[in-house]
């Protein structure tokens, strides 16, 4: 009886031991490595981003005076509910698994609009729901990241996103900030065409970028900041 009572406490003992080094090496930062997945990694696990919009561009004189709150529902992989804004650099936005979403939207005694897209891991998706007789305007986007990365004395580095802010320049002016959560990327929504991206953090040096926009494509805007601004590589 004491010898089994000995037995039970010398495997209690291990198998505590054992779930605590399990956890300390999956969450200590290894000389190298960094504290934040890598730039590549957008969006995090494979998501996708779809971007919805509700476009009414009947007796508007301005495009940007077209858009519009409709109710919409999504379907497939995942079901979600939300309502488009009036504002196209923030408009209704979901991190979703990959597959092919139904997008039903409603927008008051209009005629309810349905499209289907395809989510592709890594990427942005965009869902155009058209109440006018009006063709929708050409757009595509700018996705903006920054990263501070500092060196350590141990020889491995940290990175994580930054605040930085962001003013960009062309066929169409706008500002904002990144965003230190993959949830909440900064992206620009803009007619096609080549545009200036002024990104400043802290007390560091300003970083410039210039990209060309094409209609229905993303392009990148990422700055590094820091003592070690070149990320390295995964």
């Amino acid at each position: 009886m004491i010898l089994l009572s000995v037995l039970t406490v010398i495997l209690g003992v291990s198998l505590v031991y054992g779930l605590s080094l399990e956890l300390k090496t999956e969450n200590s930062t290894q000389p190298g490595s960094s504290s934040t997945p890598s730039p590549a990694s957008w969006p995090p696990f494979g998501y996708s981003y779809l971007l919805v919009f509700a476009y009414n561009g009947d007796n508007q004189s301005a495009i940007s005076s077209a858009f519009v709150q409709a109710s919409v529902t999504i379907t497939g992989p995942e079901n979600h509910n939300g309502t488009t804004t009036t504002d196209p650099q923030n408009p209704l936005r979901f991190l979703l698994a990959p597959g092919q979403y139904s997008v039903l939207g409603t927008y008051g005694s209009a005629v309810s609009q349905n499209v289907t897209v395809k989510v592709t891991a890594g990427g942005i998706c965009d869902a155009f729901l058209n109440f006018s007789s009006s063709p929708v305007p050409l757009f595509g986007h700018i996705l903006v990241t920054a990263w501070n990365t500092n060196e350590q004395p141990n020889g491995g580095f940290v990175s994580y996103r930054a605040q930085a802010s962001v003013t960009i320049t062309g066929p169409e002016d706008h500002n904002g900030t990144t965003g230190t959560d993959p949830k909440n990327d900064l992206i620009f929504t803009v007619t096609p065409g080549e545009y200036s991206v002024l990104a400043t953090y802290g007390s560091a040096s300003s970083q410039n970028q210039t990209v060309d926009v094409a209609a229905g494509s993303v392009s990148n805007a990422e700055f590094f900041f820091g003592n070690a601004p070149l990320y390295p590589p995964p």
